[in-house]
C-alpha cells in the first residue's frame, strides 16, 4: 500500500498527464488541485521531453508560473533565470548523423534543438507535421542544419519509423533515444533521462527524497517513474510507464490528475 505523505514538490510530465491530447487542453480538474498545491507551499516543477518554446503552445502552462522546468528529457533544466543543469549531444554524434543525411537517398526528417532555437532538416516531415508555434517555425534545409556542428544540441527529434531511425541513432556515439508517442523518437545522451535530472534539482533545491512525488505516462517517463519516491502513472500510460511506478491512477480525461493529487494534499 503505497504511502501517500505530503510531498515538499512535485514534478509533472505535460503530454498525456497535465496536456490531453484528445481535448488539446488541460483539465480543469487539473489546474485546480495545482493551485491548491502550490496555496499549500508545494513546489510544483514540469519534467517533460519538450523545448521551452514548445510550451508555449499551452499559454496556461507559461501563465501558471511552476518553480522550475525539466526540458528536453532532463538535458535542460531552469528555474528562472538559473540554469540547473544542462547536458548537450556529443558532437561527434551530430557529424555522424548530418554525413548520414547528406548521403542517403531517401529524405528522413530530424529537429534539432537548442537552447533558442529549433530547426529541421526540410519543410515537410513526411506527413507527419506536429503543431509547432510560430514563435518556433525556423524551418532550415539540410545545409543550414551544419549550424548543429557549432552550437550546443540538447536534443535530436526525429519522425521515421523505429525500424528506419534506431540503426542510424546507433551509429552515432555516446547517443541513446526514449519516446513519448508512437511517432515520436528523442535522440539524447547517453544514459541521459529525466530522472537524473529530477536529482539534480532535488539536491539544487534540498528536497528530501521521500517527499517528492512525479507524475508520468510516457515510455520516456519511466526511470523517472522508477526512483525511490511517490511515483504515479496516468491510466492511460503506456505498459512501461505504469510498470515503473507504485500507484495508477486514473485517465487524464477522467481527472486522473486531480484524483491522486486529492490523496497526496490528503484532501
Amino acid at each position: 500500500m503505497i504511502d501517500f505523505k505530503m510531498p515538499e514538490a512535485i514534478f509533472f510530465d505535460v503530454d498525456g498527464t497535465l496536456f490531453s491530447h484528445s481535448t488539446l487542453s488541460v483539465p480543469e480538474s487539473s489546474k485546480k488541485s495545482l493551485q491548491a498545491a502550490r496555496n499549500m507551499g508545494i513546489k510544483l516543477f514540469v519534467a517533460t521531453g519538450r523545448h521551452r518554446l514548445f510550451l508555449e503552445d499551452i499559454p496556461w502552462m507559461m501563465d501558471f508560473g511552476f518553480d522550475g522546468y525539466i526540458t528536453l528529457n532532463g538535458q535542460f533544466c531552469f528555474s528562472g533565470d538559473a540554469v540547473i543543469y544542462e547536458n548537450y549531444i556529443n558532437q561527434k554524434a551530430v557529424e555522424i548523423l548530418l554525413n548520414y543525411l547528406k548521403a542517403q537517398k531517401e529524405t528522413i526528417p530530424f529537429m534539432f534543438l537548442e537552447k533558442d532555437m529549433i530547426y529541421k532538416n526540410f519543410e515537410l516531415l513526411q506527413g507527419n507535421n506536429i503543431r509547432i508555434s510560430k514563435k518556433c517555425e525556423t524551418f532550415l534545409d539540410i545545409n543550414d542544419c551544419y549550424r548543429a556542428l557549432k552550437n550546443k544540441i540538447y536534443q535530436i527529434n526525429t519522425y521515421a519509423a523505429k525500424d528506419i531511425a534506431v540503426p542510424i541513432i546507433q551509429e552515432m556515439e555516446y547517443c541513446s533515444w526514449t519516446g513519448w508517442g508512437s511517432q515520436c523518437i528523442d535522440i539524447i545522451p547517453l544514459k541521459a533521462n529525466k530522472a537524473e535530472s529530477v536529482k539534480k534539482v532535488i539536491e539544487y533545491f534540498g528536497f528530501s527524497m521521500d517527499k517528492i512525488a512525479v507524475f508520468g505516462d510516457g515510455d520516456n517517463d519511466a526511470e523517472m517513474l522508477s526512483l525511490p519516491l511517490i511515483s504515479i502513472a496516468m491510466g492511460n500510460a503506456s505498459d512501461k510507464a505504469k510498470a515503473a511506478a507504485n500507484y495508477i491512477t486514473d485517465d487524464i480525461d477522467k481527472d486522473g490528475l486531480s484524483k491522486a493529487m486529492s490523496k497526496l494534499l490528503h484532501l
